[in-house]
């Protein structure tokens, strides 16, 4: 499970106030998670910002009016789906202020996306935003894949701005945010 989040633009962050184009990228393999694809996109149209999203599979599906699906791996090897939108957001870099990717089970809610903008603007530039991806099976169990997973990194490093916290659901598990400015 992989989402990012980058902001490509000339060195300053979309203003807030004003209408921001963005292009969404989801990795959807096979048919076994299209019920979560639907939500997704559901909420990715719901938004108040400009969406523009493509599907990435390696079968072709119906995902509604106004979404496109590229259909094909990147490369001979099955798990290289994931890779797919490298390409798509090279080609689209000046038509858009924001890139998300995503898997077909992670939801990205504009309030994440807002929260990513602000926070990103208040940084120095060397930290990085992101989010932590929370899990919570039916039983009301928490996991923290990222953390108790195969995952090294230094703990130490986190750092905690304002008092801004989420709750999330296993349909809302941003994993990893990164900015152009500071990837």
């Amino acid at each position: 499970m992989a989402v990012s989040l980058r902001v490509m633009t000339a060195g300053a962050w979309p203003d807030l106030a004003r209408s921001i184009r963005m292009l969404v990228a989801v990795a959807s393999y096979g048919t076994g998670n299209d019920q979560y694809l639907q939500k997704l996109i559901s909420t990715y149209r719901s938004m108040t910002i400009d969406v523009d999203i493509v599907v990435l599979s390696n079968v072709s599906k119906n995902a509604g009016d106004g979404v496109r699906c590229l259909v094909g791996l990147p490369t001979k090897n099955p798990w290289s789906l994931p890779f797919g939108h490298k390409k798509l957001f090279a080609e689209n870099v000046d038509r858009y202020d924001l890139f998300l990717y995503s898997e077909d089970d992670i939801l990205v809610t504009e309030r994440n996306i807002r929260a990513f903008l602000e926070v990103s603007q208040a940084l120095p530039p060397d930290e990085i935003p992101g989010f932590l991806r929370i899990e919570q099976d039916a039983d009301g169990h928490v996991n923290y894949p990222d953390w108790q997973g195969y995952f090294h990194w230094d703990c130490a490093s986190v750092r905690s701005r304002g008092s801004m916290s989420s709750r999330t659901s296993p349909m809302n598990m941003p994993l990893a945010t990164f900015s152009h400015d500071r990837s």
